[in-house]
């Protein structure tokens, strides 16, 4: 049977931080939390055979993007995701509103007027944007061709990621106060279901090729299984000490997963649920969001308090190297199409536009 750690260790997102009103510190902050064991799920993770999963051995040479432009992206950009087939990239800059900006001038073309928005996600097949804001606790919808609002609908207490599910048309929203994952009807703009999670989520992610969900509960370090078909908590992998962020590689399966306090991330495979790797990046820097850029077999890693982003192979599980940013970059967002990766940053109130192999030297 699964049990939370006694003492789970929570990194707190800025944004959250303020309706809390707990102290922050250089921009992000971690908290300790008792959190009660959990039971009458599945445990799914499995290890190596000795306990422990393999960690990953010292960085090996590989192909480090450039910093190509840097954006100004208004106050306190927290989130960011791009439209390829447009490409589009859009900013959730909390004091600000909704930048829009040319993926390939980098010049932003319009704000969207939206109040205190906090993550966005995009369909590009429906060419529509969701963003969730937390005023009031709600997910945003907008036209992606118009870039007008066409509906919003009301979640749980202060909403943060957002993921998309564009074979079903479903938005997922996990709620961090509330300890829920809304589930989101993309044709009417309804949620449908309401589904418990682990204490505090703070990522979500959806494998497309089998519309399973997975939530990463930051209290309780877990990484929750949900079926995108019923709805339903269909188990839990254990994870280090502090999961905040999750991503999927659509084309193998492979889950990541960054361990805040630990300074890892995790590599999961997706049809075992073991975990495969355990790669350190730095356990005195916060690892928050994580992306993977299938153009290049890389894994991209936001470290909050280093201002920087950890690039990892997809191939070998090693670190590549590390590329500075602005101060407490909160997001990745990456371009299937072109391969450039967008940055924002908190605190810098820029964005980061990481090369692509068509602007490697």
């Amino acid at each position: 049977m699964y049990a939370a750690r006694g003492s789970a260790h929570l990194v707190v997102p800025v944004i959250a931080l303020v309706a809390l009103a707990v102290l922050v510190c250089g921009g992000s902050a971690v908290a300790s939390s008792g959190a009660a064991p959990r039971t009458g799920h599945a445990v799914l993770a499995a290890a190596n055979g000795t306990g422990r999963a393999a960690t990953a051995k010292a960085a090996r040479p590989g192909w480090l993007p450039d910093v190509a432009a840097t954006v100004p992206a208004g106050n306190q950009p927290s989130g960011a995701a791009v439209d390829p087939q447009t490409n589009t990239v859009y900013v959730a800059s909390y004091g600000t509103g909704v930048l829009v900006i040319n993926g390939k001038t980098h010049a932003v073309i319009r704000t969207i007027p939206v109040r205190s928005p906090l993550a966005v996600a995009v369909d590009p097949f429906r060419d529509m944007i969701y963003v969730t804001s937390s005023e009031p606790d709600s997910l945003v919808a907008i036209n992606g061709r118009t870039d007008a609002v066409t509906g919003s609908v009301l979640v749980g207490r202060i909403p943060g990621q957002v993921a998309v599910d564009s074979a079903t048309n479903t938005i997922y929203v996990v709620n961090y106060l509330d300890s829920t994952l809304s589930v989101i009807d993309g044709r009417t703009d309804s949620v449908t279901a309401t589904i418990t999670v682990g204490a505090t989520p703070t990522g979500v992610a959806v494998d497309q090729r089998t519309s399973t969900v997975y939530v990463a509960s930051n209290a309780t370090n877990e990484l929750d299984v949900i079926s995108g078909q019923t709805n339903t908590l269909t188990g839990i992998i254990p994870v280090g000490d502090g999961p905040y962020g999750v991503a999927v590689d659509d084309l193998t399966g492979t889950i990541y997963v960054t361990d805040s306090v630990d300074g890892n991330v995790l590599a999961i495979n997706g049809n075992s649920y073991a975990v495969t790797a355990v790669i350190p990046i730095n356990t005195f820097w916060l690892s928050a969001a994580v992306e993977v850029n299938p153009k290049l077999d890389e894994v991209y890693v936001a470290n909050l308090d280093g201002g920087s982003v950890t690039v990892i192979s997809g191939r070998t599980n090693r670190v590549v190297g590390e590329i500075a940013v602005g101060a407490v970059p909160r997001a990745v967002a990456v371009n299937d199409v072109t391969g450039e990766t967008y940055v924002p940053s908190e605190l810098a109130n820029t964005l980061s536009v990481l090369s692509g192999p068509s602007l490697a030297g």
